[in-house]
């Protein structure tokens, strides 16, 4: 399966590729045995694809400022800033691509709650440069690699 820059309209094709290594234990150890649960075992995955991210935004420069951020039913999952520029990202994590793509999964709902969640963060915490979204992919196996795709939605 070939892999698109850009789906749908969703995604400009400015995006950064990352062959990254990480040490895979130290971050799944940070998570604890895994639960029997389908659910449980689903936001272990979530939790274990955000600190691969944050870990591949601090090595490229970015300050973490919030993790999590939920207001008006919205959940950021990473609040950071480079330069004068603030940044909303959000992560999707998956073992492989046999289903599709991470990015594939990013539709118009998620990307308004994204955008709920930044203004709440706006008024919460007032931000005078720019800003924008981005999104970050993941995929595990065979080969592990990160797609940061920035100014992914408007």
């Amino acid at each position: 399966m070939k892999r698109a820059k850009s789906l749908d309209g969703f995604f400009p094709k400015i995006y950064v590729k990352s062959n990254l290594t990480f040490d895979f234990m130290t971050i799944k150890n940070t998570f604890g045995s895994k639960s029997n649960t389908n659910m449980s075992e689903k936001l272990d995955k979530g939790k274990e694809g955000e600190e691969y991210a944050v870990k591949y935004l601090v090595d490229k420069g970015y300050l973490i400022k919030e993790r999590n951020f939920t207001s008006q039913n919205s959940e950021i999952d990473i609040i950071c800033s480079k330069d004068d520029m603030l940044v909303f990202v959000e992560v999707r994590l998956k073992v492989n691509a046999d289903y599709g793509f991470p990015e594939g999964t990013m539709g118009k709902g998620k990307q308004n709650a994204v955008k709920r969640g930044a203004e709440a963060y706006l008024l919460k915490f007032p931000w005078h440069g720019e800003a924008r979204f981005d999104f970050i992919s993941i995929i595990e196996k065979p080969q592990f690699e990160i797609l940061h795709f920035e100014d992914a939605f408007f």
